[in-house]
């Protein structure tokens, strides 16, 4: 999230814990339900995701 503001990440971080997907508090965030932060995350997430495993060595 570089070159995000600060108040455009809060937003964000407190949307998705209302959700349900995060717990965010004094500047840690952690991850409830990872299949709904991956499947509210845009396309780039699987991609991302699969470049780095190709990297590895793995099978996406």
């Amino acid at each position: 999230m570089l070159g995000a503001r600060r108040n455009a990440v809060s937003l964000v971080a407190h949307a998705l814990q209302r959700a349900g997907i995060i717990h965010h508090s004094h500047g840690r965030i952690g991850i409830v339900d990872r299949q709904a932060l991956e499947t509210t995350s845009c396309d780039c997430y699987s991609a991302v995701n699969a470049y780095h495993l190709r990297l590895a060595g793995a099978e996406p």
